[in-house]
């Protein structure tokens, strides 16, 4: 089965399964805004409109991206999002899934953050309605991929004795509103979208 294919039948099974559910009860679980005719959903600094019955999303989201949000609206329970920090290998079920992207993730941050002007990732993140944090890290970051899933960016710049290096991590919430092939979707979206808004 192509990706294009998978795609189509994951998105339809999703939608059937949102079909006749409560809009304003998927709000509320999901922490985002409702009116009778649409949901609105904002994401990485854009903010999206989910036309009900058929949750036709304006402007067009990217496809996976777009698949995990009907996702997420299908199984948010309302839960809090949490203080604590994890990996996407302690996820649930993330040991393989979860580990494999925070090792490749850890790859692609390093790529990215190696002679980068701190000015410069400050406004890639700004640009993704993101904002500094303070932490150990030499800049951290909360990333908004949904109200109840942030993800919170740590990059340690380079010196004279270690190279540039970075972490993505979820909260570890994040298990009541994401599988772990969702999870790993939410981090491979967000570092492309802030490849390219470094750009």
């Amino acid at each position: 089965m192509n990706q294009n294919q998978m795609f189509s039948e994951m998105t339809g099974a999703a939608l059937a399964r949102l079909a006749g559910r409560d809009p304003a009860a998927l709000a509320r679980a999901a922490g985002v805004s409702w009116d009778p005719a649409a949901l609105t959903v904002e994401s990485l600094g854009v903010r999206y409109t989910l036309a009900l019955p058929d949750y036709r999303c304006r402007p067009e989201m990217e496809p996976w991206q777009y698949l995990v949000v009907l996702h997420h609206l299908d199984l948010a329970d309302g839960t809090p999002v949490s203080d604590r920090l994890c990996t996407f290998g302690a996820l649930k079920d993330g040991l393989i899934r979860g580990g494999g992207f925070d090792r490749t993730s850890a790859e692609a941050l390093a790529r990215l953050l190696h002679g980068l002007e701190p000015d410069r990732l400050r406004r890639a993140v700004s640009a993704l309605g993101g904002r500094e944090i303070q932490t150990n890290a030499d800049f951290t970051a909360r990333l908004p991929f949904l109200p109840r899933i942030p993800l919170v960016l740590k990059a340690w710049y380079a010196d004279e004795d270690f190279p540039a290096s970075g972490k993505l991590l979820l909260t570890e919430s994040a298990d009541r509103y994401l599988t772990i092939e969702d999870a790993v979707t939410v981090g491979e979206v967000t570092l492309e979208k802030l490849k390219q808004a470094l750009e």
